[in-house]
């Protein structure tokens, strides 16, 4: 029963939900935070690690206006917990194995007082790229009043979940405070939940479109950790593409992006989401390009595995919300899909470690 319901059985009339605390726009704090994660780890000066400097530069941010440290020691301190991060991210880069990743999330709250060359200013301080829609261009703006995130790629999933937690944690991808249920979310945020895309560099540049495994592996995760209602918001849209102006293969080389769509930003599964799928993306990519044998046969593995439980499944048309909802929620279906890619994703990095 979802949240509202209960509370409605409970006989309340209202649930007052809480919504994460608006952000706090402070430029000589987001001066600061760079200026520490400089001096603290000169290394990333490289265009190769800008994403690890945008997820350092946001957490000390965050650091620095909500706890208003007394002395350099604690900036220090805090900054000093992010090693392995930045170890993590350095060793992934030397090797290379698995596909860059990167993601764009749109803010569903209404941006109200808050111009676009406010966030622009404080985004452009931080090292958050600019896309199309928050080009600054007035006509774009008009056109989509929300704000859209889209850090740079990392060579490991760990950096952009950073980058992820840090933007709720500061509130510019608001949240409820007390629920996750999908229903709550529209009703009490915004009209629409928090869209999320998931970007890929590609192995080569000629991935196929119509190749069964893209699909096998987009349907899987989208099937399996997407709510009914961001389905049926996406029902006109492909659920994923494959192109070449985008994320590279290589961070900060050009290159091509598998992206996938039709994701959603909701509860703390999205951190596992972004884990698991860059590791079966691994094994997705191996066998497509003939390569990393032992992760190759990974995905021949977990292939066999999805089909059997699409097999028999029988989903009900996207306009018919209610079946769907149903369907989703009460199928072991999903449950079945999310342990099948937990495995893939742990004999991935279980290989990568030998």
């Amino acid at each position: 029963m979802k949240l509202m319901e209960r509370c409605a059985s409970q006989g309340h009339e209202a649930f007052d939900h809480s919504i994460s605390p608006e952000p706090i726009f402070d430029f000589k704090s987001a001066t600061r935070a760079c200026d520490f994660v400089r001096e603290t780890f000169p290394m990333l000066i490289s265009d190769r690690f800008s994403a690890l400097r945008l997820a350092l530069n946001l957490a000390t941010y965050n650091y620095l206006v909500s706890n208003k440290p007394s002395s350099l020691d604690e900036v220090d301190w805090f900054i000093q917990r992010f090693k392995n991060l930045v170890g993590n991210e350095m060793l992934y880069a030397r090797y290379g194995v698995l596909p860059t990743i990167g993601f764009e999330v749109e803010s569903p709250r209404k941006q109200g007082n808050y111009l676009t060359s406010t966030y622009g200013a404080l985004f452009d301080t931080l090292g958050m790229p600019r896309n199309k829609i928050n080009s600054g261009d007035v006509s774009l703006t008009l056109s989509f009043p929300s704000w859209e995130f889209s850090p740079p790629p990392s060579y490991s999933s760990a950096v952009q979940t950073r980058i992820l937690c840090e933007l709720i944690k500061g509130g510019y991808i608001p949240s409820l405070v007390d629920s996750s249920e999908p229903i709550d979310i529209i009703n009490n945020l915004d009209e629409k939940l928090v869209s999320l895309h998931i970007n890929f560099g590609q192995p080569k540049p000629d991935l196929n479109r119509e190749d069964l495994n893209i699909f096998i592996f987009v349907s899987a995760f989208t099937l399996s950790f997407t709510s009914a209602e961001r389905l049926i918001h996406r029902m006109a849209v492909p659920l994923f593409k494959a192109n070449k102006n985008g994320i590279p293969l290589a961070a900060g080389e050009s290159g091509y992006r598998l992206e996938v769509k039709s994701l959603e930003v909701r509860d703390k599964d999205t951190y596992r989401l972004f884990y698991e799928i860059q590791l079966v993306a691994a094994a997705l990519f191996a066998y497509i390009d003939n390569s990393y044998p032992f992760l190759a046969q990974e995905w021949s593995i977990v292939r066999r595995s999805i089909e059997r439980a699409l097999k028999g499944q029988e989903f009900p048309r996207l306009t018919d919300r209610n079946r769907i909802d149903q369907h989703l929620e009460n199928s072991p279906f999903k449950s079945e899909v999310r342990d099948i890619l937990n495995n893939c994703s742990r004999a991935v990095s279980l290989i990568l470690r030998s």
